[in-house]
C-alpha cells in the first residue's frame, strides 16, 4: 500500500500542477481537509481577484466563485497583512471598469462596500464571479 503524502508534498504537487502560489495551495488544501484531488478540482472554477492596497501596490490572487469574503480576509492574514482584515477596513468593488483613486487613497468611483461582517457571502454573490478588483480602504 502506498504511503500517504505529507501536507508539504501535497502543497508542492498542487503548486507544480496548477502554477498557483504557495498561499493558494495551502488555502485550497485546508478548505478540503487535505484532500488533494478535491483541492485540484476546486481550482478549475478559479477566478482572479486583484486587491489594491491603501498605500499603493496590489495583490493578485486566485479564488473560486464559491469562496467567500472571509477567504479573502484569510488570505490577507496568511500574508501577514492581518491589520487590513479588521473592522477598521473595508473592501470596495467598482461598479464599472473606470477606477479612479485620489491622492489620499480614498476611492472616487461608485462601488459596493464590504466589511468583515459580510464574510460569509460568496464571491459569486458579491458579483465577482468573473474576477475583478477590490480596493482596501480605511473606514471613516
Amino acid at each position: 500500500m502506498p504511503k500517504p503524502m505529507r501536507m508539504e508534498e501535497k502543497i508542492k504537487y498542487f503548486m507544480q500542477v496548477t502554477d498557483a502560489p504557495w498561499s493558494v495551495a495551502v488555502r485550497k488544501l485546508q478548505k478540503h481537509g487535505g484532500n488533494l484531488s478535491k483541492a485540484l478540482e476546486d481550482l478549475h472554477n478559479h477566478i482572479h481577484i486583484t486587491i489594491h492596497m491603501p498605500g499603493g501596490g496590489c495583490l493578485r490572487c486566485i479564488f473560486v466563485k464559491s469562496d467567500n469574503l472571509q477567504d479573502v480576509y484569510g488570505y490577507l492574514w496568511q500574508l501577514g497583512l492581518g491589520e487590513y482584515a479588521s473592522e477598521s477596513y473595508r473592501l470596495v468593488s467598482a461598479s464599472f471598469p473606470i477606477h479612479m483613486i485620489s491622492v489620499n487613497g480614498e476611492t472616487q468611483f461608485p462601488g459596493r462596500c464590504y466589511s468583515i461582517e459580510d464574510g460569509w457571502l460568496t464571491l459569486d454573490e458579491l458579483g465577482l464571479g468573473n474576477g475583478g478588483d477590490l480596493y482596501l480602504e480605511k473606514k471613516k
